[in-house]
């Protein structure tokens, strides 16, 4: 599976740059990754690859969202 989404947040005018991004299947079992750290782009994308299907938790950490 491949996810790719923006980083975007109504309160906030500019993508998030550089934000660390924790990926976090939030069942066990099956095949493939089921975690993953990155970070966004300028244009406040990120994506993951090689995830096993299921249902993830994901938590944007940036010092502009304080």
């Amino acid at each position: 599976a491949v996810a790719a989404l923006p980083a975007r947040f109504p309160n906030l005018e500019a993508p998030i740059d550089t934000a660390r991004v924790d990926i976090q299947r939030t069942e066990s079992g099956g095949e493939g990754r089921t975690a993953v750290v990155t970070t966004t782009d300028g244009a406040g994308f990120y994506g993951a690859v090689h995830l096993a299907p299921g249902t993830y938790r994901v938590t944007v950490m940036s010092s502009s969202l304080e």
